[in-house]
């Protein structure tokens, strides 16, 4: 797509070499070299999660410099191939750069920055760019708030999050199991195991036939890991836990609770 773009520009300037009338598409080999290797980059080692960050600044700087600029869907393959390697901070600095040319972001740019700022503990940001995706007529979609229930969680905020996937139906999106399973996961891993247990059986009770018992699963763990440090579940947790046990057929796990 960059090495088109650059022969549809080479071919409409006329070079001094021609005739009058005439147009080239010649371009200088050493430009195609680099363009290559940047395709490369992006549909190969981007995609495969083959990529440094020394790397991404490299093939970046270069795309900021190309005249035209490369689309915004290049980025994002740089992006998200950055954001899957947990670089969250430097995603979040070079869109700055990227946004401070003009160039405009989509849908699945605004996705991979709300879950930088999520990750790295700036989900009130991450709501800042909801608003913007909202502006522009985007069609937010379950992956825009399942970053943002995660972050939430992370912050230890898992009332919020329970209130904010109550408010998804606001924005035309339907919570679904992946929705769930990040709100339940988030809730085990800081700690807030009956919350979690009761949303899990409001899944339950709403038709999802999710893969959850990997999520009751790792509750359990949870759960085995506050009494290790001496902590006392309360009532409800312990009685969450035994209705998600039930709900799933594992009677005997669930009777081992009462011992």
């Amino acid at each position: 797509m960059v090495l088109k773009s650059l022969i549809r520009r080479f071919s409409s300037s006329p070079s001094s070499f021609t005739k009058p009338g005439q147009v080239t598409t010649t371009i200088p080999q050493d430009l195609v070299l680099k363009v290559t290797q940047l395709e490369k980059f992006l549909q190969n080692d981007c995609k495969e999660g083959n990529v440094t960050l020394d790397e991404a600044r490299y093939f970046f700087e270069y795309m900021i410099h190309l005249q035209p600029k490369p689309p915004i869907s290049s980025f994002n393959q740089l992006f998200g191939a950055l954001a899957k390697k947990k670089f969250y901070e430097d995603v979040i600095l070079l869109y700055k750069r990227v946004d401070s040319m003009g160039l405009l972001p989509d849908l699945y740019t605004l996705n991979i920055l709300i879950n930088c700022f999520c990750n790295v503990g700036r989900v009130c940001d991450g709501f800042v760019v909801l608003g913007r995706i909202l502006r522009r007529g985007f069609n937010s979609d379950a992956v825009t708030f399942n970053s943002l229930i995660k972050g939430l969680c992370l912050e230890n905020r898992g009332t919020e999050a329970m209130e904010f996937l109550k408010k998804t139906v606001v924005f035309g999106v339907r919570p679904n199991v992946i929705t769930y399973g990040t709100l339940i996961n988030g809730l085990c891993r800081t700690g807030n195991t009956s919350i979690a247990f009761r949303i899990h059986e409001e899944m339950m009770d709403q038709g999802f036939q999710p893969n959850v018992e990997g999520k009751m699963e790792e509750a359990i763990g949870y759960f085995e890991l506050i009494i290790q440090r001496g902590l006392q579940p309360d009532v409800v947790t312990y009685n969450s836990l035994i209705s998600g046990l039930c709900k799933e057929g594992k009677m005997e796990a669930a009777n081992g609770l009462f011992c």
